[in-house]
């Protein structure tokens, strides 16, 4: 408005610009306020479960874009850190104790087991850093 040229950030991809930082917020805040009024509006529980197995695969997903969208990196160990974090959770609950305690230490159990991947795997890159990934999933699955 002021005759100034607007300043654009590029995305990582160059295929769109980047939103300004305050759209980006009030987008931000309005996901947020809508996952809060949400359930209140679905009386099914059904329908609620569903919403929560969808999250719980986008969180999946937009960790799994992490790694091989903006880093090109292989990564097979996904499901495997996935199925960690669920089953440490569950293991913990089951011994009594609350969600929000077990959720915490489920997450840093699921972060040492990334440790336990990390430290022989860092430098690896394609082919090799699958192979171990695929490696890693299949003792993750046949020991849970």
């Amino acid at each position: 408005m002021n005759g100034a040229p607007a300043v654009v950030a590029a995305s990582p991809r160059g295929s769109r610009p980047a939103q300004p930082a305050p759209l980006r917020l009030v987008g931000l805040a309005l996901a947020a306020v809508a996952l809060l009024v949400l359930p209140h509006f679905l009386g099914d529980s059904y329908v609620l479960q569903v919403v929560n197995f969808g999250l719980i695969a986008l969180i999946v997903v937009v960790g799994l874009n992490y790694i091989t969208g903006y880093c090109g990196q292989i990564n097979f160990a996904q499901a495997a850190f996935y199925g960690i974090g669920a089953y440490a959770t569950a293991f913990l609950m089951l011994k009594g104790l609350s969600f929000w305690i077990a959720m915490p230490l489920a997450a840093t159990d699921t972060g040492l087991s990334w440790l336990v991947l990390v430290i022989p795997t860092l430098r690896l890159r394609t082919f090799y850093l699958a192979m171990a990934t695929i490696g890693f999933s299949e003792i993750v699955q046949l020991v849970l």
